[in-house]
């Protein structure tokens, strides 16, 4: 489902397994330099289609005009390759709540639904969130 417009950006795959993982995407640093202008260094924080808010990252092998996004999170967004989507910069309510996001760090296990059953529901230990 693509939103972007005129000055939208066709999506792509992430350019490798590594990069896909996480959970950033990716732009070429031209691109960047357009739409992030007053980002110091080579990443920025971002709302796609204006729906979910992503670290975004130049990188040059990605194509321009493109935007490099993982399978993940092209499922997330109900996005293929060749949509055109919007990327716009995400506003912080303030200079700190940036630095405190930027800080933490989270390791997510992916879910497995063919584990649980009707006798065996799906638990999530609360203390371990």
């Amino acid at each position: 489902s693509s939103s972007g417009g005129q000055d939208g950006l066709t999506v792509v795959s992430s350019p490798s397994q590594d990069l896909a993982r996480t959970n950033r995407v990716y732009i070429c640093a031209a691109e960047f330099q357009r739409r992030f202008p007053t980002s110091s260094g080579h990443v920025a924080h971002c709302v796609v289609n204006d729906t979910f808010v992503y670290t975004v990252q130049a990188l040059d092998a990605v194509a321009d005009r493109s935007v490099a996004i993982g399978n993940v999170q092209r499922r997330e967004l109900h996005l293929v390759v060749g949509d055109v989507v919007s990327v716009v910069p995400f506003q912080w309510a303030s200079p700190a709540h940036a630095r405190v996001v930027m800080a933490a760090t989270f390791e997510v296990e992916p879910v497995v639904k063919r584990h649980a059953t009707a006798d065996h529901p799906l638990e999530v230990d609360h203390e371990q969130l």
